[in-house]
């Protein structure tokens, strides 16, 4: 039996992680049990375990969090991780960083989703940091990183996520923004986390891109949803403007890009990575409309 040391286990992606895999002793220190500023008990929690991986889901995960407090930012998503790593590298423990699309900024957006191989150009703090991460960590030949794009859940109730806020907003009769010229590729939370684990299983190293395997404008994603919950939630009324309008009207310059997920696509045995509208059919199976009423 694999064990696995996960840091961010109360997250939205790390609480779907500890759901997997019956044959893995997990090992998932809570906040009050492990300060992650404390690098020297960080150390001691991996020596004494001696995991066989070691997943960093932890972090700050908030755009605009990043943005107002930076140093927190960079402590979580860059120098903590980059120091597991180095503890990791050292002990023969192999080292999974989760990482964000936010490493691109989405200029110019891209209907085939940016590759692995192309070169980060992160434009908000939150995106430096995690690039930086990721520099950090791969330092070290034990790295894996997977870079995640959009995951939505149905029930996590820590914080909510855009297909859960577009849904609240429709049935409070909101009007959605609709960006026609933005490019995405959003995956249930589920789907991610059978990738990724099946990744850390199976001591893959590099990048690789997790995501769903179509890609539609902000637009397209929003009919589509749109049509799915038409039972349930009155059916919205969509401004469709682009994206440079859109950031004119917000002052946000931050686009969310695209992944291309054909190189993970091409692992034979890997779980697959599901379409769009499979996605929100299995959001749909678990998520409870009273809570957006």
């Amino acid at each position: 039996m694999d064990r696995i040391l996960i840091f961010g286990g109360s997250g939205m992606l790390g609480s779907k992680l500890l759901e997997m895999g019956e044959d893995i002793e997990w090992i998932a220190p809570t906040h009050k049990a492990l300060d992650l500023h404390d690098l020297d008990a960080v150390e001691t929690l991996i020596l004494e375990t001696r995991p066989r991986a070691i997943i960093y889901a932890a972090g700050i995960a908030r755009p605009m969090e990043a943005e107002t407090n930076p140093e927190e930012a960079y402590f979580l998503n860059t120098n903590c991780p980059g120091r597991i790593a180095a503890i990791s590298n050292h002990e023969g423990i192999q080292f999974c960083y989760i990482s964000s699309n936010a490493v691109f900024d989405g200029l110019p957006a891209t209907q085939d989703g940016y590759r692995e191989e192309d070169k980060p150009f992160p434009s908000s703090v939150y995106g430096k940091s995690k690039y930086a991460g990721e520099q950090a960590t791969l330092a070290y030949a034990i790295t894996l990183v997977p870079r995640a794009i959009n995951i939505f859940s149905s029930t996590y109730t820590q914080r909510s996520d855009f297909v859960r806020r577009l849904i609240t907003g429709w049935s409070n009769h909101k009007i959605t923004t609709a960006i026609t010229d933005e490019f995405i590729n959003p995956i249930y939370s589920s789907f991610a986390a059978r990738s990724i684990l099946y990744l850390v299983k199976n001591r893959y190293r590099g990048i690789l891109h997790i995501g769903g395997s179509d890609i539609l404008s902000n637009r397209d994603f929003v009919r589509l949803l749109a049509d799915k919950v038409a039972h349930f939630v009155p059916r919205p009324v969509l401004e469709e403007i682009s994206f440079a309008t859109w950031k004119a009207r917000t002052g946000n310059a931050n686009r969310s890009p695209a992944l291309s997920t054909q190189r993970y696509l091409a692992l034979k045995e890997a779980p697959h990575l599901p379409a769009s509208a499979e996605s929100i059919d299995a959001f749909l199976k678990d998520y409870d409309f009273t809570i957006a009423a």
